[in-house]
C-alpha cells in the first residue's frame, strides 16, 4: 500500500493525544506533521490557539487537519463554538463543509476513549486514569481499528464523543 501524498498536520493538546493519532493514523499508511503542546501550558488553550493558522494553511496550500482537544467540562457543540470562535478572533473564517478538517472531541478527556477501547462500559463526565506510557495506547488504536475497518461501527455502547469522531474522520479526504 502506498504512502498518502496528502499532508495531514494534527494539532493535540499533549503527546497522549500524539501518540493515539500517530498510531491511528500509520495504520492507514498516513504520514502527519504533529503540532504538540510543548510549552506545559494550558493544553486546550494551545489547541484553540494553534488551529486558526493551521486551518488558514490548510485552505492555502492544501492537505488535511485533524484538531484534537479534550471536551474536559464542555461538550462537543462548545467545543466546536470554541474553535469556530478562536478563528473569528484571528480574523480566519470558521471551519466550513468544504474544509478538509476533523475536529477530535474526546469526553471527558481520551482516557474515557481508551477505557471503552478496553471493553468497559464508560460515561463522558468520570475521569479514567491515564496510561504509564504513551506507546501503550497502542492496544487502544489496534482496538478501534479492529472496530472501525471490519465491523464498520463501534460496539454499543459506545462514547457519543468517539462516535462524532468517527464521523469526523470518515469526512477528511484522505
Amino acid at each position: 500500500m502506498s504512502r498518502s501524498r496528502i499532508p495531514v498536520t494534527v494539532v493535540c493538546e499533549d503527546k497522549q493525544q500524539a501518540a493515539f493519532v500517530r498510531r491511528f493514523f500509520k495504520k492507514r499508511n498516513i504520514r502527519i506533521y504533529t503540532v504538540t503542546n510543548t510549552s506545559g501550558g494550558a493544553g486546550d488553550q494551545f489547541v484553540r490557539e494553534s488551529y486558526p493558522k493551521q486551518l488558514d494553511a490548510v485552505r492555502t496550500q492544501g492537505g488535511g487537519l485533524v484538531a484534537m482537544i479534550d471536551g474536559d467540562r464542555y461538550d462537543l457543540g462548545e467545543r466546536h463554538k470554541q474553535m469556530d470562535e478562536a478563528c473569528t478572533q484571528t480574523g480566519i473564517a470558521p471551519r466550513a463543509p468544504g474544509d478538509n478538517v476533523a475536529v477530535l472531541v474526546p469526553r471527558r478527556n481520551i482516557e474515557t476513549w481508551f477505557a471503552y477501547l478496553e471493553g468497559q462500559e464508560v460515561d463522558e463526565t468520570t475521569e479514567y486514569p491515564k496510561l504509564g506510557f504513551e506507546r501503550e495506547c497502542r492496544r487502544h488504536v489496534d482496538a478501534l481499528w479492529e472496530m472501525c475497518s471490519k465491523n464498520q461501527k463501534l460496539r454499543l455502547p459506545s462514547p457519543v464523543s468517539l462516535q462524532a469522531a468517527c464521523e469526523e474522520y470518515r469526512n477528511l479526504r484522505l
